[in-house]
């Protein structure tokens, strides 16, 4: 028999209650209070994590107390007894759980240190980014420029040209100069727009 919520419950109804308890808890969490996908920011994070380490250096079994009087005397006794009693089952699961928590805390910490590290990158990779694109406009304005000065050059270069073929049809007449301007590229043939 066992005192539980000031009510005496035998040890196969503790039992059944708990076995009902353990049933009754999902197969799968949906998800884990505290994660960043709940909306936390990430100052937020960080106290959470230094919450739990906090915690887990704090967590221990509780003293006993010794009562006043002879009730609390007997009490003290009773409670003594029986964690000595529990101990063998509860101390194992305790040791585990203590364990467990300094490892989730450990995780926590080094998954936060990520985080760090790669909110540190990417601000670095948006940094870059920005002077690539920067870099690029610089060096579309300059190919524009360069080839409005090509253009212009080359317009210049059949202008000139054709200035060359009709001073050479002037001089040399009509019938005469029909082989040697043949002979002469034309600016299309230059790179030059034909028309």
């Amino acid at each position: 028999m066992l005192e539980v919520d000031g009510h005496v419950v035998s040890r196969d109804e503790l039992i059944q209650r708990v076995e009902q308890l353990i049933g009754s808890a999902p197969k799968h969490p949906k998800e884990v209070a505290g994660t960043t996908s709940s909306g936390l920011a990430p100052g937020d994070l960080e106290e959470q994590v230094h919450a739990v380490r906090l915690l887990q250096g704090q967590i221990r079994p509780p003293d006993l107390i010794r009562g006043q009087g002879v009730r609390g005397q007997l009490g003290w006794i009773v409670k003594r007894a029986v964690r000595k009693s529990s101990s063998w089952y509860v101390e194992p699961r305790w040791n585990v759980q203590q364990e467990f928590d300094v490892r989730s805390a450990e995780f926590a910490t080094q998954v936060l240190n990520q985080l760090r590290a790669l909110s540190r990158e990417v601000e670095n990779l948006r940094r870059d980014q920005l002077a690539l694109r920067s870099q690029l406009v610089t060096n579309l304005e300059r190919a524009n420029a360069l080839r409005a000065r090509m253009e212009a050059a080359a317009t210049e270069m059949e202008r000139n040209h054709q200035e060359m073929v009709d001073l050479l049809v002037e001089r040399l007449g009509a019938d005469n100069a029909g082989p040697a301007v043949d002979g002469l590229p034309l600016a299309s043939e230059l790179g030059g727009d034909p028309g």
